[in-house]
């Protein structure tokens, strides 16, 4: 592979671009630009507060701390046998401080979700081996629990402040290079276990050196890379997702360490909201932001917030789609958005930068330089599966063999639509695992009509059902909940332009009819991922019972809202 050569601020640091190991990165940054902001994180949960802005030198000496105090709990380990600490704390820089100290010590850091239940947590433990669980005190009670099911040591995790104040410690060395460490793990994520329990997916350092080498991806048919315009525009750049998921470790990985850009922080013990986010831009000049589709749903209706996220170079989304009218309202605004998409089992991605702005839901892909096939999945007409096919592990896209080394394709269930005229455009278009059986024989890909129907102001998320049924049901998760049937039959009432329109996107056998609408229950929110997107098997299983209920007693429409007839001509009538 073409290697290029970068250099950094004093000629005697010299680093090639996919051939460097994040922790080498890390140490190089310390030495030779020690005051570079790294990261910024707020001194408490108010951005008015003010932020402070974590050097190099003192990111570096926080990791060398941490992995001093693994070895010192935890003892050093046999070479290359990689035991798992698990991690689980606030969202915050201390998930970025265990990844890499781990490493120095000779461990590998596994990152769970708070909102795993137990057996899932159990299950990611037993499949990892993990015997040492590290947590600040805010989790203890939570680590104490799992500790009642599995056997396991606890290593209490200092406030992220005080862990940033400490005096110089020794370097841990890492000395592996890139091409030592390939097939070395990195780090420990799962799936969101949206169809099942989650599953542990270990990350090579072989996929992040890939990562790295997309700063080498020449130009293509006038698209520049994804990885290229985020480095020249993410120079202060807002990232809320969550640390111990693929999109927030992912993304500081390659916004801070491998592109050298600072990395913002949310306040970590406060919900991200909508009024949340702008209040952080505001605080800290931001010029970017990666924000998750439900938050710009809600946000594309106040022109309050469009004013000021209209300053940022661009605004990122990703982990869900976002609807349609969404955007478009968005983009017509004058928001630069940049649609992104990846997987855990998949690092890096590969995306080419969208610069026609009304093309905001379409992907360029390079399909021959990526391994990338589209095969048709569906009886839908124009959709098709990406399949990654094997071409070499020193591709660009080709991070998912470090996952599955023994595969020679991976069928990543992600459905799209090629864009009608455009060569290489291709429009996400939902999952195949979404795909809903009907007892007649048909199949209905519901995404495209959820879209649709989230795209009214009072509809905080849509789910259509209907799994070996006749005919599907509609169930809306609304902003506001209704309090009385007149409510909720006034709710319908405003959503149905919505569905109309979204029916008009599908054969019969697929439309959704007035009286297989309900609403959901103010005590059961639907099930949603940690990157923001639904959980569907997981909200359809909550929802048992009602979508039993609802098929066995449709909702009775009010005689005010079925529509009059004319009878008065032939014409009328037809």
């Amino acid at each position: 592979m073409a290697t290029t050569t970068v250099r950094v601020t004093e000629p005697r640091s010299l680093t090639v671009c996919g051939q460097r190991t994040l922790p080498a990165i890390v140490d190089e940054r310390a030495i030779y630009e020690p005051e570079k902001t790294c990261f910024s994180t707020p001194y408490t949960s108010e951005p008015r507060d003010g932020w402070r802005k974590v050097s190099y030198k003192v990111f570096a000496n926080a990791i060398n701390y941490v992995a001093h105090v693994i070895l010192e709990n935890c003892g050093r380990p046999a070479p290359d046998t990689f035991p798992t600490i698990a991690y689980i704390g606030p969202n915050d820089a201390r998930y970025a401080i265990m990844m890499v100290a781990a490493i120095k010590a000779g461990y590998k850091a596994l990152f769970v979700s708070p909102r795993n239940p137990i057996e899932a947590q159990l299950n990611l433990f037993k499949m990892s081996d993990c015997r040492v669980v590290a947590r600040p005190q805010s989790h203890r009670s939570v680590a104490e629990f799992w500790l009642q099911h599995w056997d396991m040591k606890q290593l209490e995790m200092e406030p992220l402040h005080d862990i940033l104040s400490k005096p110089e410690f020794p370097n841990v060395p890492y000395t592996k290079t890139a091409a030592e460490a390939e097939w070395d793990p990195f780090l420990v994520l799962h799936t969101s276990g949206s169809t099942g329990l989650p599953k542990p997916i270990v990350v090579k350092h072989g996929s992040v050196a890939l990562s790295d080498a997309l700063h080498l991806m020449p130009d293509w048919n006038g698209a520049e890379p994804v990885s290229r315009v985020m480095e020249r525009l993410a120079e202060k750049h807002f990232s809320p997702m969550p640390m111990f998921h693929a999109g927030g470790v992912y993304g500081f990985m390659s916004t801070a360490i491998l592109s050298g850009k600072e990395v913002i922080y949310p306040p970590p013990e406060r919900p991200l909201t909508a009024d949340l986010a702008i209040e952080v831009i505001q605080a800290t000049g931001a010029t970017s932001a990666s924000l998750p589709p439900s938050l710009l749903e809600e946000m594309c209706h106040r022109p309050d917030q469009i004013a000021i996220m209209k300053r940022l170079n661009f605004v990122g989304f990703g982990g869900g789609p976002l609807n349609k009218e969404a955007g478009d309202i968005l983009w017509r605004n004058g928001i630069q958005l940049m649609n992104i998409i990846g997987a855990t089992e998949t690092l890096p991605f590969s995306l080419y930068y969208q610069k026609n702005s009304e093309l905001w839901q379409y992907f360029i892909y390079n399909e021959e330089l990526s391994g990338l096939e589209f095969r048709k999945a569906t009886s839908e007409d124009n959709v098709y599966e990406m399949v990654i096919t094997r071409k070499s592990t020193q591709l660009p896209t080709q991070g998912v063999f470090y996952t599955f080394p023994d595969k020679e394709e991976y069928r990543t269930s992600d459905l799209y639509q090629p864009h009608p005229t455009l060569p290489h455009h291709w429009k996400f278009h939902g999952r195949a695992d979404n795909i809903i059986n009907l007892s007649n024989g048909e199949k209905l890909n519901p995404v495209q009509m959820e879209e649709i129907i989230s795209g009214n102001p009072a509809v905080k998320a849509a789910i259509i059902v209907g799994a070996q049924r006749f005919q599907p049901a509609l169930i809306i998760e609304p902003f506001v909940q209704p309090k009385t049937a007149e409510e909720t039959d006034d709710l319908i009432d405003r959503i149905m332009p919505q569905v109309a329109e979204a029916n008009a996107t599908i054969a019969t056998h697929g439309r959704i009819v007035r009286h297989l609408i309900t609403v959901s229950k103010p005590d059961k929110p639907f099930v949603m991922a940690d990157k923001g997107a639904l959980k569907r098997m997981a909200t359809v299983r909550l929802y048992a019972e009602e979508i039993e209920e609802l098929y066995a007693n449709p909702r009775e429409i009010p005689l005010s809202k079925v529509p009059t007839l004319d009878l008065s001509s032939r014409a009328a009538l037809s």
